[in-house]
């Protein structure tokens, strides 16, 4: 019965204001709202329309008088309900005030109860019923507490790393946007640096064909006037024609200057055009390093920290005992890790006075101390774990072969190979680092 009152008051809700209709109207798009509901829906729009539909509405609402009916129905019994809920301090069935606590039948009865029904059964005051029924409660209780101490705790974790996560997005975006600044300002100085080469040589260029215009103008002016010259004396007397004949004939005679293009007179596109990109990309390369093992921060023990492009890592707090054991607290892996394959990278080591360099398995990656490492090398206050004894390195190179299945560490300034070390693991790898005292 409660289940078909509950299923009939879920269709009796008004889509607006999420609670049982109030003077419900029916549209012609046959949707019903409150009319309050509606009519303040519409105020702010220019066009009347149903809220679900979209239908435009015109014309006075309608009361849906149904509607309103089976509402009243519904609202007139949970009314019913809470009173019957208040009554509960009597006798359903002799309409008594309750007296005393049935112990037999755990039920709260009257005076004649106590002579009919319950009749021969074991009775206590309320006030005792209710005190042992609450202590009953108390350790449930205090479990919902603890729940609920934990979920609080839980919360502001997350709230925490909601909050941390917030902020690493947007140091990471600022780090992301300087980079790319940085990109953008080497490709804009290096197209200034092509256009202005590309502009000079044209300039150039252009100025000696202008010169060579200038010779062409000053030639022509030349020619033009002797040409007129001679003209004007073949058309005087004959017999000073004929006397002055040679001295015309010498001014035929003039040179014209060498007024040819050079080849080379135009853009010298292969300069400037070939293989642009690459050697773009190669003037590029110092400013786009790789390498080949990120760090990963989220594994980094809390006195070290991580320069932002992941690639070093420095110790800010206290260096480490003499012990060559327990590097916990100056840890930090590679991230990603190896499943196969040969892999290299070099570590540069040459400030440091406390360092261990390895490889670990998947397994064993969080126990953080030297004997946990799949091989390792470590140099601990002028005490090193190879020999023979060599001068100290500055860089170490470490050599993955995961089909050889071993791990090979040299010093790439000399060549020299400082220690090998195979393995029998299937697990996957990453490379490990343990750095103590001030410096990267």
């Amino acid at each position: 019965m409660a289940s078909s009152h509950g299923n009939l008051e879920e269709n009796l809700i008004c889509s607006i204001c999420i609670d049982i209709f109030r003077d419900p109207v029916v549209l012609p798009c046959s949707h019903s709202f409150c009319r309050e509901c509606l009519e303040r829906n519409w105020t702010s729009k220019l066009v009347k329309e149903c809220p679900n539909c979209r239908t435009t509405i015109k014309g006075t609402l309608v009361k849906n008088l149904a509607l309103k009916g089976a509402c009243d129905c519904v609202i007139m019994e949970k009314r019913r309900r809470t009173s019957a809920q208040n009554q509960g301090v009597f006798c359903d069935v002799h309409g008594l005030k309750h007296e005393l606590f049935c112990t037999d039948d755990q039920k709260l009865v009257c005076l004649k109860c106590v002579t009919e029904e319950h009749k021969k059964h074991n009775f206590c005051t309320i006030e005792k019923a209710a005190d042992e029924h609450k202590n009953k409660l108390q350790k449930p209780l205090q479990e919902l507490e603890s729940k609920l101490q934990s979920l609080n705790s839980k919360r502001s974790t997350f709230s925490t790393t909601a909050t941390k996560l917030q902020l690493q997005g947007q140091q990471t975006e600022a780090q992301i946007k300087a980079e790319f600044v940085k990109i953008s300002e080497f490709l804009r100085v290096e197209e200034n640096a092509r256009l202005s080469a590309l502009r000079s040589e044209q300039n150039t260029k252009r100025q000696r064909i202008m010169e060579k215009i200038a010779e062409v103008n000053r030639s022509e002016t030349s020619i033009s006037e002797r040409i007129k010259s001679i003209q004007d004396d073949m058309g005087r007397d004959e017999s000073l024609f004929l006397h002055k004949f040679g001295e015309i004939e010498k001014r035929v005679e003039i040179t014209v200057p060498d007024t040819k293009l050079v080849l080379d007179s135009g853009i010298d596109m292969a300069k400037h055009m070939g293989n642009l990109k690459y050697m773009v990309w190669e003037k590029m390369k110092p400013l786009c390093s790789y390498y080949p093992v990120i760090l990963d921060p989220y594994t980094k023990t809390p006195n070290l920290e991580v320069s932002s492009d992941l690639t070093s890592v420095s110790c800010t707090g206290l260096a480490l005992q003499n012990s060559p054991i327990k590097i916990s607290s100056c840890y930090i892996l590679g991230s990603g890790g190896f499943s196969s394959g040969v892999h290299t990278w070099q570590v540069e080591v040459g400030g440091c006075e406390m360092w261990a360099l390895g490889v670990v398995t998947e397994s064993t990656k969080k126990k953080k101390s030297l004997s946990d490492y799949l091989a390792i090398i470590y140099y601990i206050n002028s005490k090193c774990s190879w020999n023979p004894v060599a001068p100290k390195i500055m860089k170490v190179c470490v050599f993955l072969d995961m089909t050889k299945r071993h791990v090979i560490f040299s010093d790439p300034d000399t060549n020299v190979t400082i220690k090998t070390c195979m393995y029998v693991s299937d697990e996957k790898l990453y490379p490990a680092f343990f750095h103590s005292a001030k410096s990267q």
